[in-house]
């Protein structure tokens, strides 16, 4: 009984790839240009499988969808082909179920929600029949771009090129060194250099930092599936064995340097790296360290990113108050003797009951006495140590209205207005009216 449901399934697909007379692999290789210089394979199917992306689920998929990308991505796999000559790039999602159709669905949901706002990137196309759309580039973006469904399980991408007919191949010597099964990732490219613009100037900086990288003609990298950890293989091609040989002392030389970093360390102790004639060869038997490490620089980039959201937020509140102070000196010709007098002024930046809000109570109001003809540097407000951090980064407004950062010392508020008034060009009588005020604050804490 087994035996023939075996044969019946067989028969059902030599039926099926008959008919067609092409492989899902077939269809994915015939859009490859001849003229792309890189292709990757990535299988997020596979990827999905892996321990890592589910420790990582929930923090992937809200990338994702900044990226554009719904959930049922995760049910393909992915051909990202490339002419750096050429540059354009091509993106080619498969699916079984019709999960590219779903993605073409949501993205073109997107971006018809887009084109009739002020801040589109582009004047956007669609198709009488709707299965595509064209972004036209407008501004800052100089590459028009192409979306087409070739299929329910087949959608295009392309970035430089709107013909879908120019995608047209499938004899390109590259797609020989891909692994079409079982891998995460499988890429193989021929290096060209740059002949211009910001690439070229980014590949000269890589070479003077890897000179051994400039002799680079080819590469392939392949990550097989494994659910628990992966291994990774990397295969550099170089015209001889003596460029093969340099590349590989610049990647001990580098790993030399690291030896206070622990987790490059781990990521050393797991590397397996020779030369074979012309080819240097790294593997790595655990990708482990390497994601780990990722997740440190991604940890710090996350933390990084909250701590600049952060700053700038106090700077707009410091810009709000400046401005209050303004339009007040301009009517009154003087500034306030305290900040609940600028109630009216502030309503931008709080209501008229809030005027002790949190965000009041953060700053050191210090020009009570002043008027604008005191000098421009002098300080009018300033943030409380209470309100930054230990890095000792205090924002500030100024007479003139300006905001800026100020690294300062002081842990009382008399201290920092004694920092700042040292440095500015104001009369001595302004600076002791502004530190006479700090003071005032640092005695009703």
């Amino acid at each position: 009984m087994k035996k023939s449901f075996l044969a019946w399934i067989a028969a059902l697909l030599f039926v099926s790839l008959s008919v067609s007379g092409k492989t899902p692999d077939d269809l994915l290789k015939e859009k490859v240009p001849d003229s792309a210089d890189s292709i990757t394979l990535i299988d997020a199917r596979l990827l999905a499988r892996t321990a890592y992306f589910q420790e990582a689920r929930e923090r992937i998929t809200a990338k994702m969808k900044k990226g554009f990308l719904p959930e049922e991505i995760l049910r393909c796999r992915v051909l990202v082909f490339c002419s750096s000559s050429g540059k354009w790039i091509g993106i080619m999602t498969q699916s079984e179920n019709g999960e590219a159709k779903a993605v073409f669905d949501y993205q073109s949901g997107i971006v018809a929600g887009m084109r009739n706002k002020a801040d589109c990137t582009g004047e956007v196309e669609f198709s009488e029949d709707g299965r595509s759309f064209t972004v036209r580039s407008r501004g800052k973006i100089k590459k028009d771009s192409l979306t087409k469904l070739c299929s329910d399980n087949l959608m295009l991408t392309a970035i430089g090129k709107t013909d879908p007919d120019f995608f047209k191949g499938g004899n390109n010597e590259l797609l020989g060194k891909i692994e079409m099964q079982g891998m995460i990732l499988s890429s193989a490219g021929n290096v060209r250099l740059p002949d211009g613009g910001l690439e070229k100037k980014c590949a000269e900086h890589i070479f003077r930092t890897v000179p051994a990288l400039r002799k680079l003609e080819s590469f392939t990298l392949n990550i097989p599936f494994a659910e628990a950890d992966q291994t990774l293989d990397l295969r550099m091609t170089f015209p001889d064995d003596k460029a093969a040989e340099e590349m590989l002392a610049s990647v001990n030389g580098f790993f030399g340097k690291s030896a206070g970093n622990e987790g490059m360390q781990k990521i050393d102790r797991a590397l397996v790296r020779s030369t074979e004639k012309n080819v240097l060869r790294i593997s790595l038997k655990s990708l482990r360290p390497v994601l780990d490490q990722l997740r440190k620089v991604e940890k710090k980039a996350e933390e990084d990113r909250k701590k600049n959201e952060a700053r700038l937020g106090r700077l707009h509140g410091l810009k709000y108050l400046g401005v209050a102070l303004t339009l007040y000196e301009d009517e009154h010709k003087h500034y306030p003797a305290s900040l609940t007098e600028l109630t009216e002024y502030l309503s931008e930046f709080c209501s008229a009951k809030e005027g002790s809000s949190p965000e009041m109570v953060r700053y050191a109001y210090v020009g009570g006495g002043l008027t604008s003809n005191a000098g421009s540097d002098m300080p009018l407000a300033f943030e409380k140590p209470s309100a930054f951090g230990k890095d000792g980064l205090c924002g500030v407004v100024y007479v003139d209205g300006h905001v800026s950062w100020k690294k300062v010392r002081g842990r009382t508020c008399r201290e920092i207005a004694a920092e700042l008034t040292a440095e500015a060009s104001g009369n001595d009588g302004d600076k002791a009216a502004i530190i006479a005020n700090a003071e005032t604050i640092d005695r009703e804490k």
